[in-house]
């Protein structure tokens, strides 16, 4: 009966570890996905307050680094 106990202790160890390393890669990604989205908030506002002129230099250096593509 101990053996049983110790068995099924053990699992249960074994997937409480499991279940943290997954809470802790979701922490890093939900980290990751903050930083990205405040990264894009900033370069939408940094785009809104461009002039004409330099909203088209920056889609052409988009176009020719390969970043942005047209639909074929």
């Amino acid at each position: 009966m101990d053996e049983v106990f110790g068995l099924a202790l053990d699992y249960i160890l074994h997937l409480l570890f499991e279940q943290k390393k997954k809470d802790d890669k979701l922490t890093v990604i939900e980290g990751q996905f903050n930083t990205m989205q405040s990264q894009m908030r900033a370069l939408i506002t940094t785009l809104g307050n461009m002039d004409g002129k330099n909203k088209v230099e920056f889609a052409k250096q988009l176009y020719q680094s390969g970043v942005y593509e047209t639909e074929s």
